[in-house]
């Protein structure tokens, strides 16, 4: 194994999963210039982490539309109670939106 020192992108530690992925595309490339074994176990968690990366973002993105679904569904509710409602202040209310 070549004794060659890492490159320094990756002395620091990632804060996210695109950093992770960018390091781990460091020590591929040093890897291959110098003739190391180490760019196997890089290669292999670089294509772990980038398919966790897609999960992520499918769930991320899967909560936001729940939530926006959930959030319209409860001010129809709300409104609908109001228009229901016999009170003055849902008069007063539906007085001003009509």
């Amino acid at each position: 194994m070549n004794t060659a020192s890492f490159p320094a992108s990756i002395s620091t530690p990632a804060t996210s999963t695109g950093e992770v992925i960018t390091q781990l595309t460091a020590i591929i490339e040093w890897s291959k210039q110098n003739d190391s074994c180490i760019g196997y176990f890089a290669a292999l968690y670089r294509r772990v982490t980038i398919q966790v990366k897609k999960v992520l973002q499918t769930i991320t993105l899967t909560m936001f539309r729940v939530w926006n679904g959930l959030i319209s569904f409860l001010t129809i509710a709300i409104f609908m109670r109001v228009i229901s409602s016999n009170s003055t202040n849902a008069d007063a209310i539906l007085g001003t939106c009509i």
